[in-house]
Order: C-alpha cells, then sequence, then structure tokens
C-alpha cells in the first residue's frame, strides 16, 4: 500500500518546484513511512480526458492560462462551492481551475479537506463574460437577427443559415448556399456581432450547414456534402427497389412504385419497377482554421449532422451519427460512441461541458433531452401534459402532443431556450437546465411580424452567449 502511494504522488512531481521534488525523494528514500502518510495527505486530480483546459477562473468564461494531458496529476487547493470547479497548484506556484465534472478528472484524497474559496474572495478577478446577446433566425436561410434577452434591441444583422456566436461573443459564423448553382455549392462565412467586418472565410463547399465554434474560437468545424444523391433519381429495375425511399430529413415521405409492362426487342413481355428515389446525400464534417482559411476533413458517420464543440477540450467535438451521438477527437481523427440512439438529434454543450442538449424524436414528434457529457443521466425535459391532450380530445381534435426543439444553453448553463409550438404556431421558448419554469422566452410582441419555422432538419435557430 505505501508503495503505490508514494508512486501516486510522484506523478505529481513535475509541478511541484524542484526543491520540493527534492526533499520528497529523500525523505522518500530514508523515512518511506513518512512519505508515505505526507503522500496520502494532499487532494490531487489526475486528467482522465486527452487534454483538459486550465483557466483564470472557476468558469468557461475565463480565458485558458495553460492545459494539461491526460494523466497529468496535479494538486487541489481550492474549491468554488458554486459551480464546482477545482483551484489547483501549476508550475511556478502558479493557481488556475479546472472543472469538477467526472468525465474529465479523477479526484484522489479526501476532498472534504480541501478549502472552500469564497465568491467575494474571487471579486478582484473580475469574470470575463462573453456577453448577453441571442442570435436567432426565425426561418432556416432566412435573415440573421441580434436580440437582448430582454427582448429589448432587435436588429437585423444578415442572412444565411445556422448562425452561431464565437465563444468570446463577438463574431457570427454562418453558412450559405449558392442560388446560381441550384444550391449545390455553398460558403462559410463570418461576421462581428455589431454587424461590421462580414466576409467569407472558405468558398466552393458542397452544401455547408452547422458551424460550430472551438472553445477559443479559431477553428470552426462544419458540416457539408460528401457525395451521394444530391437530386431526385427516376430508376427502372426488374426488381422491386430495396433500398430506403424515406430519409431522415423527411419523415413519414413517400414515393409510389409503378410497375411498367412493355414489350421487348424480341416481342416477349418485359415487367419493370419504375419509381422516383428521394435526394440522399451523404454528409460528412470538415475542420476550418479561421487564420489561413485552411480545411481539412474529419472522420465521421456516412451521415453526419450537427457538430457542438467541447468548451473544455479543443480536441472534442460531438455529432449525430447513423447510430446516436459520436465523440470525435480532431487531434486524432478517431470517432467513438456517445449513445446509441438514433433519435437523438442536435447536440449541443452546455457552457461548462458537463451536459449535452438534444432535440430527441419521440415517436411522432420532438422534444428536448439532456444527458451528461459521458452519455450518462438522461433527462426528458418537454412534455404535453395529458390535461391539454384531452382538452384536444374534448374539442373533437385528434389529440397530438407538442413539438419542442433546437435547444440552445443560457451563458451561465441555468437556463435552456428552445422553440416550440405548443402555442399552435412556433415561438422561442425558454426553461430552467431541470425543465421547470417553462414560458416564452421574450416579452409579447417582440418579435412581431417574424414567422418562426422549425423544419425538422436539424437547423439553429438559437445561438445565446
Amino acid at each position: 500500500m505505501g508503495a503505490i502511494s508514494v508512486k501516486r504522488s510522484l506523478l505529481c512531481t513535475r509541478f511541484l518546484l524542484p526543491g520540493v521534488v527534492l526533499l520528497f525523494l529523500v525523505v522518500a528514500t530514508v523515512l518511506p513511512g513518512i512519505a508515505t502518510a505526507q503522500a496520502e495527505s494532499p487532494v490531487t486530480a489526475v486528467v482522465l480526458s486527452q487534454a483538459l483546459n486550465v483557466r483564470s477562473g472557476p468558469g468557461v468564461d475565463y480565458p485558458a492560462i495553460s492545459a494539461l494531458q491526460q494523466d497529468d496529476c496535479v494538486q487541489v487547493v481550492g474549491l468554488h462551492r458554486e459551480n464546482g470547479w477545482w483551484q489547483v497548484l501549476l508550475p511556478g506556484d502558479s493557481l488556475g481551475w479546472i472543472t469538477g465534472g467526472e468525465t474529465y478528472v479523477r479526484l484522489e484524497g479526501d476532498v472534504q479537506t480541501v478549502p472552500a474559496i469564497a465568491a467575494e474572495a474571487l471579486a478582484a478577478t473580475p469574470m470575463a463574460t462573453a456577453g448577453s446577446s441571442i442570435v436567432l433566425q426565425p426561418v432556416t436561410g432566412g435573415d440573421i437577427y441580434v436580440v437582448h434577452p430582454d427582448g429589448s434591441g432587435l436588429r437585423r444583422l444578415s442572412s444565411g443559415i445556422d448562425p452561431a456566436l464565437s465563444p468570446d461573443g463577438n463574431q457570427v459564423a454562418f453558412t450559405r448556399w449558392d442560388n446560381d448553382q441550384n444550391g449545390a455549392y455553398g460558403s462559410l462565412w463570418v461576421v462581428g456581432l455589431d454587424g461590421a467586418n462580414e466576409q467569407v472565410v472558405l468558398g466552393d463547399i458542397p452544401q455547408p450547414k452547422s458551424p460550430s465554434w472551438s472553445p477559443n474560437s479559431d477553428r470552426l468545424v462544419i458540416g457539408l456534402v460528401e457525395g451521394g444523391r444530391l437530386g431526385y433519381e427516376d430508376r427502372c429495375s426488374s426488381k422491386y427497389p430495396n433500398e430506403p425511399i424515406v430519409t431522415k430529413e423527411s419523415p413519414g415521405k413517400d414515393e409510389s412504385v409503378r410497375l411498367v409492362v412493355e414489350f421487348d426487342d424480341d416481342g416477349d413481355l418485359d415487367y419493370k419497377f419504375c419509381y422516383t428515389l428521394l435526394p440522399r446525400p451523404f454528409w460528412g464534417l470538415g475542420v476550418v482554421e479561421l487564420s489561413t482559411a485552411g480545411y481539412e476533413g474529419v472522420p465521421s458517420d456516412l451521415f453526419s449532422y450537427g457538430p457542438t464543440w467541447d468548451p473544455l477540450n479543443d480536441w472534442h467535438v460531438v455529432y449525430e451519427g447513423e447510430l446516436g451521438l459520436v465523440n470525435l477527437d480532431v487531434n486524432r481523427d478517431a470517432t467513438w460512441a456517445l449513445t446509441e440512439d438514433p433519435n437523438d438529434r442536435s447536440p449541443v454543450f452546455s457552457p461548462d461541458g458537463q451536459r449535452i442538449a438534444v432535440t430527441y424524436w419521440q415517436n411522432d414528434h420532438y422534444e428536448v433531452h439532456t444527458l451528461n457529457a459521458n452519455g450518462t443521466g438522461r433527462a426528458r425535459l418537454t412534455e404535453t401534459p395529458l390535461s391539454a391532450l384531452a382538452e384536444q380530445r374534448l374539442a373533437g381534435v385528434t389529440p397530438r402532443s407538442y413539438n419542442n426543439a433546437a435547444p440552445a444553453w443560457s451563458p451561465d448553463g441555468s437556463q435552456i431556450a428552445f422553440v416550440s409550438d405548443r402555442g399552435g404556431q412556433w415561438q422561442f421558448w425558454v426553461m430552467n437546465a431541470d425543465g421547470a419554469n417553462q414560458r416564452l422566452l421574450f416579452p409579447e410582441g417582440t418579435l412581431a411580424g417574424l414567422d418562426v419555422q422549425y423544419k425538422g432538419v436539424g437547423e439553429r435557430l438559437i445561438s445565446w452567449r
């Protein structure tokens, strides 16, 4: 037991001062029993993820000041109880903060001995907030607007597809499809939140969409078409079609199969099955470096949608794959399953990187679910009350559940905005992060004249920083 304790403590020696390391080695050699006792007293954090940002304060709104690698071990010297972030000792006796999420670190030692850092003690280091703006797109591909959370200051920003606010709150990324090429190609754009300096980052991309920012706002991961059937296609065959004619993008749509009888060149009857196949493009992912406009494809499924970048780890992206949510390491070009439920759509990380919100296909309608960053702890946040279904039946209307979709986290992670058709038309709603207190996001009349629509193609209608 003593040998194991000394070995674990030695994992942290590269983060101690040289004199402290030398003293430890001397004590470990001469008095191994004392060294073991001393080694067991500090609380340490061992990094479990590939990499972990160290920030100047307790939260993702603080800038990253360093980074730890997998299996690195640091001494824990404080706890911010409000959000569970740990203060750690870095080389040179400098201090930093890391998340306390079990997905990212393993704590060793008696955590009850770690002193709490009072909120007032942090006042000398004001949080670098990323602003309090919401970027809206009432209809995908249409105008993009900026508004304050209280509904004030509504203004048009630009137009495009899937707008996304950068983590620093200064820029908005979006895509456009070229009308003169029948939408076959498009481009990636950024614009300042104030509307200034709108510019194209990369052009001639096959139908780009869903840009998502890296934690440092220096890269974007996007979805794009990588082959497949881009338009409707007429076919005739001697065999009945065995490929699906219902796509994920248009659930419930069907195409009829026609039996055609003709005479062949020998005068014999020839039977053919003729039908029209729906478009079936293959969707992949790529990473764009903003400083150089360089593009690099990354591994993905045949159908990959809605990537979201982990705010704590600049190597980690989660996207919607064919069989559920998928983890992507953009540095190692590796993927592995996060969930095994193909009904998980449009994932989005919480600001602290601990939770993921998804649009979930609930049999015949959409709901908002959340789950831990490691795929556990699923919670359903929205559901149509039974009383509302009963009222519909009494009114002679076939009962249907409301749709709730396109979640977006507030900057502090305490709320989730989404769209819902529960009022008879699509509107922007908001709720607490646990699903409580569901209400309209803006005061009545804030978006007067703007028609909100959700078409179920994984579009992003809300980005909040």
